[in-house]
C-alpha cells in the first residue's frame, strides 16, 4: 500500500510540474509524471525506508515529495535542449 501511495504522490507532483511549466504535449506531461514517480521511489530507496505495509508516515511522504521535486528539477536542463 505504501508503494501505491508513493507512486501516486510522485505522479501528482509530476502532473503539477507539467501544469506549472506549461508542457502542452502529452509526451512531455507523461514524462513529467514518470520522472516524479521515479524520483519518489529512488529517494525512498536511497534513504533506506522499507516499502512494507503500514510504513506510510509523514516522513515517508515528505521524503517522496522532496525526491520527486528534486528529480524534476534535475531533469529540466536535459529537457530544454534544442532538438536538431
Amino acid at each position: 500500500m505504501a508503494l501505491l501511495v508513493l507512486l501516486a504522490l510522485g505522479s501528482a507532483v509530476g502532473w503539477f510540474a507539467a501544469i506549472v511549466t506549461k508542457r502542452d504535449s502529452l509526451r512531455d506531461s507523461l514524462l513529467s509524471i514518470a520522472i516524479g514517480s521515479a524520483g519518489a521511489l529512488a529517494s525512498l530507496a536511497m534513504v533506506g525506508q522499507p516499502f512494507a505495509a503500514g510504513s506510510i508516515h509523514i516522513e515517508t511522504l515528505g521524503i517522496g515529495l522532496v525526491g520527486s521535486a528534486l528529480a524534476l528539477a534535475l531533469a529540466v536542463p536535459f529537457r530544454r535542449r534544442k532538438r536538431p
